[in-house]
């Protein structure tokens, strides 16, 4: 053999050996999909599981990601999670997914828990919460739950709790008693805690500082028909309160309350209903609500302590209200749009942990473009990262429909859309 034929016969006998661990561990996609199947009928087959759904993407060759949303039966317990932790942890699966956690009140309230691993560390406290929210099952609609643990930051919870009633008219008294025994019953001492619910918002801070808030608003609202009432986490601790009310000299009883029985909270400000659409008091953000007025593009524009709400009646629209604040200097503000559309349809666009951008205007449009023609779009619901679709009622159920739009949607995400979107939903369940 020649010299340069051994080098030859060397440097292939090295790829192989190289290769051939590599390929080993790249199952083929669909061996790996059927192990999450059979893992999803075994977790079905708990008394206490109702459904689980596996949703795939493949971002590259040999690489997959994957999430098993577990819908929750009403006597879920404790023991219940403990099992199904056990379960999801003993399965060796090649791929690992997220998990989802979906609990079914029994009045058809909903609350979710994201971000889980497969085999989780975190304390999914929202199980403990349950005996709390039980009696208050009527005023619930959603809740939403997150808890993460980093080895820099620590451990963090944020509880975001959707009622019934508008508290606009309704006050915040319900919302501050259910949030008063949701945060004294709830185990996070040393985490960094966020609760949102019926009109109160209270950003990332100690859960002391969001139980003395919450009953700073059941004392107020005791007292006065308090609507809103947030936190401004740009600054230190200021609160600014809204009232459902216009009786001349409200705002300024309130304030004076304020300052009388809690004289170490720093008040941004205390509007009546009067006052209520401009929302916060910070003169950036009404300048920023003005500049969108003056646009001429939005049909109605709310300004609150942290974002603005725009009402648009086209997707067209929206991208104008991002150009109008851009050229105004108001660029960094965040923006919710609920846009009218042709046939009765709907889209939210919404920011999540960070803002809209036109990279996510142009990846909803499109959404929106390729959906709306077929005449059975009802709503679109778009945060970064996260895509919800929703069918009309007459098409909801109808096997066809739902196999066009996820057809369509797929297409869409993978030929039009250019931000990363981590969940996806028609109807409800994740796109298959």
């Amino acid at each position: 053999m020649t010299p340069r034929r051994r080098a030859s016969t060397a440097a292939a006998a090295v790829a192989v050996l190289v290769l051939a661990p590599l390929l080993a561990g790249c199952a083929p996609t669909a061996e790996k999909v059927a192990e999450l199947e059979r893992l999803a009928q075994s977790v079905e087959g708990l008394s206490f599981v109702s459904d689980a759904t596996v949703s795939t993407s493949q971002p590259l060759p040999y690489s997959l990601t994957s999430t098993m949303t577990i819908a929750l039966e009403p006597q879920t317990d404790r023991a219940a999670i403990d099992e199904l932790h056990d379960l999801l942890c003993a399965a060796d699966t090649q791929s690992s997914p997220e998990i989802v956690l979906e609990y079914g009140f029994r009045g058809g309230a909903v609350l979710t828990q994201d971000s889980l691993g497969q085999c989780w560390s975190a304390p999914v406290g929202f199980v403990d919460m349950l005996p709390v929210l039980a009696p208050h099952e009527p005023q619930l609609t959603r809740i939403a739950w997150t808890e993460e643990s980093d080895p820099d930051d620590g451990r963090s919870l944020e509880i975001d709790i959707d009622l019934v009633d508008d508290p606009a008219k309704a006050g915040t008294a319900a919302a501050a008693t259910i949030g008063a025994e949701v945060l004294a019953a709830v185990d996070a001492d040393g985490a960094s805690v966020s609760f949102t619910t019926g009109g109160i918002t209270i950003p990332t801070g100690t859960l002391a500082q969001a139980r003395a808030t919450v009953a700073l608003v059941a004392d107020l609202a005791s007292r006065f028909p308090v609507a809103r009432l947030s936190v401004d986490e740009t600054r230190e601790r200021r609160v600014f309160v809204e009232l459902a009310t216009d009786r001349s000299g409200a705002a300024d009883e309130a304030r004076a309350y304020l300052a009388s029985e809690y004289p170490d909270v720093v008040i941004a400000a205390v509007v009546d209903s009067t006052e209520g659409a401009q929302g916060s008091p910070d003169q950036s953000m009404l300048d920023a609500g003005a500049a969108v007025r003056l646009s001429g593009v939005a049909t109605a524009v709310t300004v609150g302590p942290n974002r603005l709400t725009v009402s648009t009646t086209s997707m067209a629209a929206n991208v104008a209200v991002l150009e109008a604040l851009r050229e105004g200097g108001y660029g960094e503000v965040d923006v919710a749009y609920s846009t009218a559309l042709d046939g009765g349809a709907v889209a939210y666009l919404t920011p999540g942990r960070t803002p809209l951008n036109a990279l996510h205007l142009a990846d909803a449009t499109a959404v929106v473009a390729a959906l709306l023609p077929t005449g059975k779009l009802a709503q679109v619901a778009f945060t970064p990262g996260s895509l919800k679709v929703y069918l009309t009622e007459r098409y909801y159920d109808d096997a066809s429909s739902v196999a066009e739009f996820s057809t369509i949607m797929r297409d869409t995400i993978a030929d039009d859309v250019g931000s990363d979107l981590r969940f996806v939903e028609l109807d409800n369940k994740p796109l298959g």
